[in-house]
């Protein structure tokens, strides 16, 4: 430093810490402050109308005030901010950001808490191309508690392609006969025959009675890995939605009190449910899209 001394000699000469010294050494940098950006109080529709935040908080308090569990609009509450925002953009023509929304309801005290979800490996049976639908079903069993009855059996019978419930069975218990059946008018309702059903390796789905069905109507059937609900995972998937949305939000006293609550949630489910994987579309929204052209292809 200058004339041979180190700089710790002359800082100790000198009475000078090092951390004085090498702080006044370093750059200073004033930042300039800006004036924080106003958000403005309205929305636009796509009619180009403004839409006022304060009528935008109504819709959202009146979603969250519905009590009746027989109108499909109850379960619009179990969504978050993103299908929240097409949901409006859809049913009103709304068009509101879903940072927007997520805000309002923080605001309004309807944001519930969130549990991070933990992510694992992704073990699948056999990956298929999908370009439309009635190509790849998948369906598995689901028992709901009711009060009176205990257990009632839920089998869901799901289209790959489209997310949409083609079948549904609600009984004390679930044979193989119910499953068939059950299979028998979902290939009646929708005037298709899949080319394959994927399910887990419960005793009704390999029962012979079931084998000698599909191979009856040439339908192939394939099963998921044992212990990896991965590899059907698109109907464990509606089956979780199906805990979170609509047995979180109910108590059943009897099995007719839990058809007739799925029934309505079904309802929500295909006409007022945006999708993230379908595009946020509903799934009959996006069955009508695919009948013109296709959207898009689905690995299962």
């Amino acid at each position: 430093m200058g004339y041979g001394f180190s700089t710790s000699y002359l800082l100790r000469i000198f009475g000078i810490t090092r951390s004085s010294y090498y702080r006044r050494k370093k750059p200073v940098f004033f930042l300039k402050k800006t004036k924080p950006g106003r958000r403005r109080n309205y929305c636009l529709k796509t009619n180009g109308e403004k839409f006022e935040d304060k009528e935008l908080e109504k819709l959202l308090k009146g979603i969250y005030s519905r009590v009746n569990p027989y109108e499909p609009e109850y379960y619009l509450k179990v969504l978050g901010s993103k299908k929240l925002s097409k949901y409006f953009l859809n049913e009103f023509g709304i068009i509101v950001n879903h940072k927007k929304v997520h805000r309002m309801r923080k605001k309004l005290g309807y944001v519930r808490k969130y549990w991070p979800k933990q992510h694992h490996p992704v073990r699948r049976s056999t990956q298929h191309e999908i370009d439309r639908t009635g190509i790849l079903w998948e369906a598995d069993i689901k028992y709901i508690t009711t009060i009176q009855e205990g257990n009632i059996a839920l089998l869901d019978i799901i289209d790959v392609y489209s997310r949409e419930i083609v079948g549904s069975y609600l009984g004390k218990s679930c044979k193989c006969k119910d499953f068939t059946r059950t299979l028998g008018r979902a290939m009646l309702y929708q005037e298709t025959v899949p080319q394959l059903v994927r399910t887990d390796n419960g005793s009704l789905f390999t029962a012979n009675y079931t084998r000698e069905y599909f191979e009856k109507n040439e339908i192939i059937q394939e099963f998921g890995i044992k212990h990896h609900p991965d590899s059907q995972a698109f109907i464990e998937s509606q089956h979780s939605n199906v805990q979170r949305e609509f047995v979180a939000m109910n108590v059943f006293e009897r099995a007719e009190d839990v058809y007739r609550k799925y029934q309505v949630y079904m309802d929500f489910y295909h006409n007022l449910r945006p999708h993230g994987s379908l595009k946020y579309m509903t799934p009959q929204a996006f069955k009508k899209h695919c009948s013109i052209s296709m959207i898009q292809s689905v690995k299962a």
